[in-house]
């Protein structure tokens, strides 16, 4: 018998993804009408954000249904005259669950990936070492809670590629839906948390030192 992580304490992770996930397919024309209201204001409070009108480098993701669209901050921050770069599968997750970011344009040509998500056809890709301008992160993830912690869709591809960056360089945010956020997670000693949280409600800063 499944077990029904709405009707009990959730233990792992699996328990906090399903109930996100639960949540975002109780769905109707209502709920769906405030989730895009909702993400309207939250793409719109993150672009007032100091943490984005000062970085030189947006990394974004292509957003996946259900969550918050990503297209019109690419838009705005190639607008804005910033840098932008989106992730690209280099291996799946049996295989060590690589990416890499690419920088792209605003003619940059798109091609379904190995999950379905939108990647560049082509582009530089970009050695974060290198990098002299401050980058900030928008990040993907199901669920998160208040101290930064974050459970992503179980691949590990930004943990690990966070792994390999140097710390002060990323400024890392979250947009997400107040229905993903708890008050505690379970953590992992190789996650990595977030430094800010943009829901409809509320920005959330964590100190992350």
């Amino acid at each position: 018998m499944k077990r029904d992580c709405r009707r009990e304490n959730p233990v792992d992770k699996a328990d906090y993804r399903k109930i996100v996930k639960d949540r975002r397919n109780t769905t109707n024309i209502t709920t769906l009408e405030k989730d895009l209201y909702n993400a309207k204001l939250i793409s719109d409070r993150y672009l007032e954000l100091d943490s984005y009108k000062e970085a030189g480098i947006i990394f974004v993701y292509s957003a996946m249904e259900q969550e918050i669209p990503t297209q019109g901050i690419i838009h705005t921050a190639l607008n804005d005259g910033k840098k932008v770069a989106l992730p690209k599968i280099r291996t799946g997750v049996k295989a060590g669950a690589e990416m890499d970011f690419v920088f792209i344009n605003k003619d940059t040509e798109y091609k379904s990936g190995v999950y379905g998500i939108l990647e560049p056809v082509s582009g530089e890709f970009i050695s974060v070492n290198n990098v002299n301008d401050n980058i900030e992160m928008l990040i993907p993830g199901l669920c998160f809670d208040i101290k930064g912690r974050r459970i992503g869709y179980g691949g590990g591809y930004y943990d690990r590629y966070l792994t390999k960056c140097p710390k002060d360089k990323f400024h890392i945010t979250a947009l997400a839906y107040e229905y993903q956020i708890f008050e505690s997670l379970p953590f992992d000693k190789n996650d990595k948390p977030v430094n800010l949280i943009v829901t409809e409600n509320r920005c959330i800063e964590i100190d992350v030192r």
